[in-house]
């Protein structure tokens, strides 16, 4: 047998009994257990159904600051109020939870998910836990705020809209 033949024989023969390289074990348990800590830390059950109570508020104002005939904001009221109701019952926290530790369990490795353990248990990271409402609320106060400025560009908008669309359907101009 030619030197190359037994040469590459001895070198395929050789390969398969080289180690494999090592599997990394599969932490995707530890990762969760850890996702779950972080979003109990950040009290997730109480912080998520409070915004969500947060934006109905929010949504029932921008009604209220529109300047609508009375019975239309009635009307307005009750049908955002029962689409929020119908929204918080299925993206409540029960049913959100195990959506948020895949994501958070996914996306971040078991070293960063203990490193914002270990921030939040801190004490300047309890303190901001404890903060964090304060500043929710402050952000929304804001966020009403520009809303209502931003209502007549939004109403004229959609009246324009409106307008466009029925002389585009009646083919005027």
């Amino acid at each position: 047998m030619p030197k190359l033949a037994v040469a590459l024989l001895t070198l395929a023969l050789a390969l398969p009994l080289q180690a494999a390289p090592p599997v990394p074990p599969d932490d995707t348990p530890r990762r969760v257990a850890a996702a779950e800590k972080l979003l109990d830390l950040f009290n997730m059950d109480q912080t998520y159904d409070q915004a969500m109570q947060q934006a109905m508020q929010m949504a029932v104002s921008m009604i209220d600051g529109q300047d609508l005939p009375p019975e239309e904001k009635v009307n307005a009221r009750k049908a955002v109020e029962a689409s929020m109701t119908v929204s918080m019952e299925k993206f409540s926290w029960k049913n959100m939870k195990g959506i948020f530790v895949e994501i958070y369990s996914d996306i971040l490795s078991l070293e960063e998910l203990r490193g914002l353990i270990a921030f939040y248990e801190s004490p300047i990271g309890q303190k901001f836990l404890k903060k964090q409402p304060q500043l929710s609320l402050a952000t929304m106060a804001k966020m009403q705020l520009l809303m209502k400025e931003m209502m007549p560009d939004l109403q004229k908008a959609v009246d324009e809209a409106i307008q466009l669309d029925a002389v585009i359907e009646f083919g005027g101009e």
